[in-house]
């Protein structure tokens, strides 16, 4: 009986798993794409959404490409309808994750970007609070989160007080990025990229404890 039992179990899992296998292995092949390659095909309709894989490791490929793609100097050179589009399966991807683990950081900061990009910056401002919420000491999320509530604050189309709640969201992330040299590293090259938020940082700053000051001065110096 035990090893019927263990049969249909192995027979199951096998089963489960080549069921799996086509949306695990187009999660991978989309990683492979260059992002003007996943462009391109998302211009030409060759992409209509993200895999629906599975694997923590492919949603988590899946979310940091969402998010990076949606604020790094290539997105800007898109034609408003591509970023629509990209903010679009993004968005799907990153709600339908939420759906079986709502407590998913990297989802909810994927889905607050993409809100911004599809005009709603109030709800794009909920989502980056939850995925704060949710991933508090995730330092390669808090670099992120940090820079798309600085792009929401000084988007010059924002209203005021959605402006000055996306800069509390903001604050709220440097004393995480102030904890260690390596975290220190990613703050500087946010204020490097920022010029237009430099006053923000100086103010802000200038409220942390004096050692996290005195980090983040030593690694700007490093930097420059």
């Amino acid at each position: 009986m035990l090893r019927l039992f263990f049969g249909l179990a192995a027979m199951l899992g096998g089963v489960g798993a080549a069921l799996l296998l086509p949306t695990e292995w187009a999660a991978n092949q989309e990683r492979l794409l260059s992002q003007r390659r996943f462009v391109d095909n998302l211009e030409s309709g060759a992409t209509v959404s993200l895999a629906a894989a599975p694997s923590i490791r492919a949603q988590q490929q899946q979310m940091l490409a969402c998010t990076d793609w949606q604020y790094n100097i290539q997105h800007a050179f898109y034609p408003a309808e591509t970023q629509a589009k990209l903010a679009g399966i993004c968005h799907d991807r990153a709600s339908n994750i939420l759906l079986r683990a709502p407590t998913h950081s990297a989802a909810w900061m994927v889905l607050a970007v993409s809100q911004w990009h599809l005009s709603d910056a109030s709800a794009a401002l909920e989502s980056l609070a939850k995925a704060q919420d949710t991933g508090r000491h995730e330092g390669w999320m808090a670099v992120r989160r940090l820079d798309i509530a600085l792009r929401i604050a000084f988007d010059d189309m924002i209203d005021p007080h959605l402006a000055q709640a996306a800069l509390a969201l903001a604050e709220r992330e440097l004393p995480v990025m102030t904890e260690d040299a390596r975290m220190a590293d990613r703050l500087v090259n946010s204020y490097l990229r920022a010029p237009w938020a430099r006053e923000w940082f100086t103010d802000r700053l200038e409220t942390l404890p004096a050692e996290a000051q005195r980090l983040f001065v030593q690694r700007l110096r490093r930097a420059s």
